[in-house]
């Protein structure tokens, strides 16, 4: 039976020659782990494959609890948290993709000006003002996912922090 405060252990094989240890305490529900991503503050493979019940990297700990992992993460609102950081993360990505792209055009409107292909700064004004628009928008995006970072990391604690 799992009973509150129970702690969970489980040894997981990874890219590193010695396993990663994954601790999950479930009520109150934290889950850490030993591996860079972790120790960074960053979701990780190795806590999420248990959150999921993904038992095919674990050397040791008992996989019949998994269901019980599973369902208090589910409980704590983790998977809900792991989505918004995922599409914070890609939305992230899509806008920094959008300001190097008004960066680019910025830099050819200003060259062609200074070059003095255009007789006017207006194309160079605009682009300025295009990517100072995408660097505020990627800024906000950032800052959405390092909002989601830290309410995650209220349960999916790193390793160093206490279980």
């Amino acid at each position: 039976m799992v009973g509150e405060n129970q702690e969970l252990t489980y040894l997981v094989q990874g890219s590193s020659p010695d396993p990663y240890v994954v601790k999950v305490l479930l009520s109150p529900f934290s889950i850490s782990c030993t591996c860079a991503a972790a120790e960074n503050g960053l979701p990780c493979k190795h806590r999420t494959a248990i959150l999921h019940g993904a038992d095919l990297d674990i050397i040791k700990g008992d996989r019949s609890k998994l269901p019980f992992v599973n369902k208090a993460a589910g409980a704590a609102g983790i998977f809900i948290l792991l989505g918004d950081y995922d599409n914070a993360k890609t939305s992230e990505k899509t806008f920094s993709e959008m300001a190097e792209k008004a960066f680019k055009k910025y830099m050819a409107a200003r060259v062609a000006y200074m070059q003095k292909q255009t007789k006017t700064e207006r194309a160079v004004i605009k682009n300025r003002d295009a990517m100072e628009a995408a660097i505020e928008d990627l800024n906000i995006k950032i800052e959405k996912r390092q909002d989601v970072l830290k309410a995650l990391r209220i349960y999916y604690t790193p390793s160093r922090g206490s279980v």
